[in-house]
């Protein structure tokens, strides 16, 4: 299941449009939702940053959202936002 989280999350970074970013939430949700693995939550909390930087006010809840996730798993994470 990680390598094909890994590979979801990294193939819908490359796509830049919203469906890509629809997926990359998901990935996020599920990453956060199964027992941790240190590579896919910094992959995870790499990706935050896209929603993060959004003009779209709805995307950026959904970084806020995905941002509280991983930040209950790891409060490292929360540092570099």
């Amino acid at each position: 299941m990680y390598e094909i989280l890994n590979l979801a999350l990294k193939r819908a970074d490359d796509t830049g449009v919203n469906i890509g970013l629809a997926v990359t939430y998901q990935c996020i949700k599920t990453i956060c939702s199964i027992y941790p693995n240190q590579e896919l939550l910094e992959l995870a909390a790499n990706s935050i940053n896209k929603f993060l930087d959004c003009e779209n006010n709805n995307l950026k809840y959904l970084g806020i959202d995905a941002l509280i996730s991983i930040v209950a798993i790891n409060p490292k994470f929360a540092l570099e936002h």
